[in-house]
């Protein structure tokens, strides 16, 4: 891949340098933020330095950016165990019908949840439980033991919910550097230091506009590569 080497290279100074080893490994993931952005994004950029990139303008110039990079930890949040318990109340609707202790394990999703996705996760439960479903988009398998309620839950997914406050805070909180170039900001969504398996990213946030001091801002998911240009007050 391109940069792929650079970055190795720069990796082993940093790692044979002397600073101390918190500082070492935040700037070597920093890097690797920054590599895995680039290739989802524009392979065409180059990398000038640890924090600069070079990106053709609109002129067919070549500039110089300076790249901020920051995780995005999100405030705690279980977006499916609210999708369970709405369907919980709604199968309860039916009085004893479904009643039964359903152990419901989800597929690995390539793709974080939109508020639609939510409503087709939560109709596809609905749709199996009634034996309406026989093909499953979302759900690997459910297990039903008898009980005399109904009860949902699930043990394999955990979902967080990215909201618009959160995000915006964040931007509130970054600071831009002290340079003539351009300067973007990369906000990473990782859902290792997250504590989650994937995330539900708020309508809002692909519509509405933020405040920043940055001249553009991206939220990047780095394990599943998503990008959303964040839109931006003038």
């Amino acid at each position: 891949m391109k940069h792929l080497q650079q970055i190795e290279d720069w990796i082993e100074n940093i790692e044979g340098s002397d600073l101390k080893a918190k500082l070492k490994n935040q700037t070597i993931n920093t890097l690797i933020d920054i590599w895995k952005f680039i290739t989802y994004y524009d392979e065409t950029i180059s990398l000038k330095s640890e924090n600069v990139i070079t990106v053709e303008n609109e002129n067919g110039i070549q500039e110089e950016i300076s790249l901020t990079v920051k995780d995005l930890i999100l405030k705690p949040s279980n977006v499916i165990q609210n999708v369970l318990s709405e369907t919980q109340l709604e199968l309860s609707k039916y009085g004893s019908n479904y009643n039964g202790k359903y152990n419901i394990q989800f597929q690995r999703f390539e793709e974080n949840f939109s508020s639609q996705k939510i409503i087709s996760l939560r109709e596809e439960i609905l749709s199996i439980v009634k034996g309406e479903m026989i093909c499953f988009e979302h759900i690997n398998y459910i297990h039903k033991n008898a009980s005399d309620k109904i009860e949902l839950f699930n043990t394999n997914l955990k979902i967080l919910e990215c909201e618009k406050e959160c995000i915006q805070q964040a931007l509130d909180k970054a600071s831009i550097s002290d340079t003539s170039k351009k300067q973007w900001l990369l906000l990473v969504l990782d859902y290792l230091k997250n504590n989650c398996n994937t995330f539900l990213i708020q309508d809002q946030i692909k519509k509405s506009a933020f405040t920043s001091k940055f001249d553009k801002v991206f939220l990047f998911d780095f394990y599943k590569g998503q990008i959303i240009e964040l839109k931006l007050e003038n």
